[in-house]
């Protein structure tokens, strides 16, 4: 089944020319290109839409601003996504340190969304669009000789069944291939969007791994963890150090972000693809 939807695949998501206008509702808008965009085969309502990456920014020619001040904003040093999944707008942070309240549990906690619905809407433009499909053996010949344009290569990573599976779309940020030996083809991307429980979703790297007959695909996932709790895990050393972390393990509810949560899916399938 999963050939066959792979033989049928013609078009996708329009990610060479799809957008997203943000903030509507707001001061002030923004517009980001789609970094992915996620598809679940049980529940097509689900489909989810993420932006780029933005910076927490002071707008000084807004009419509430200051005039003339600046733009980025020490008091906010950090990045956000936002990203849209049926009638919901979501804003995740993507902070490298954060204090919390104490009484959240934060080991291998999923980096944390606020719904903007209502207050900060984000719009999807992103209709489908024709492809052309690549052969492992194509795309290997194009980036052997140094033909291929990175960026206009897309990938379509499946993986589930067909009642219960998700077929993610992305552009291709790098690929791995061998310069000898066996071939293998082995593009990365990211930021995407990896689902879990509970409707939520994780920020990740993607990877597909294939030598023309085997598929593996692979996330690596964001999450955050408390920082004396991750040191008492990598250091060995004696009693005392043991103690003087677990101490402020739970006295500083200070966490960290990792890309540490990795996670192999079952029946992943890549395809490789450029847009007409």
């Amino acid at each position: 089944m999963v050939q066959n939807r792979e033989k049928a695949l013609k078009t996708a998501p329009d990610l060479l020319s799809g957008h997203m206008l943000n903030g509507t509702g707001g001061n002030n808008r923004w517009m980001t290109e789609i970094q992915c965009v996620l598809k679940s085969r049980a529940d097509s309502a689900n489909t989810a839409w993420l932006s780029h990456e933005c910076r927490a920014e002071g707008v000084p020619f807004d009419d509430d601003s200051a005039r003339g001040g600046g733009i980025f904003l020490s008091d906010k040093p950090w990045e956000f996504l936002v990203y849209r999944s049926g009638d919901k707008t979501w804003q995740m942070t993507t902070a490298d340190l954060s204090i919390i309240d104490s009484d959240v549990a934060i080991e291998d906690m999923v980096p944390p969304t606020t719904d903007m619905t209502g207050a900060s809407d984000s719009e999807v433009a992103c209709a489908e669009r024709a492809i052309r499909e690549m052969t492992t053996d194509e795309a290997l010949a194009s980036l052997s000789d140094g033909s291929l344009s990175i960026r206009s290569t897309f990938m379509r990573i499946g993986w589930g069944g067909d009642d219960d599976g998700y077929d993610l779309y992305c552009p291709c940020r790098y690929i791995n291939f061998p310069e000898t030996g066996t071939p293998y083809i082995q593009p990365i991307s990211g930021y995407v969007l990896f689902p879990v429980a509970g409707g939520q979703h994780m920020l990740a790297y993607v990877a597909a791994a294939n030598d023309g007959d085997n598929t593996i695909v692979e996330f690596c996932c964001r999450r955050y963890r408390n920082i004396f709790a991750w040191a008492k895990s990598e250091i060995q050393d004696s009693e005392g150090t043991d103690a003087v972390l677990g101490n402020l393990e739970a006295q500083l509810p200070i966490i960290a972000s990792t890309f540490d949560a990795m996670f192999k899916v079952d029946n992943g399938t890549l395809t490789l693809y450029t847009y007409e």
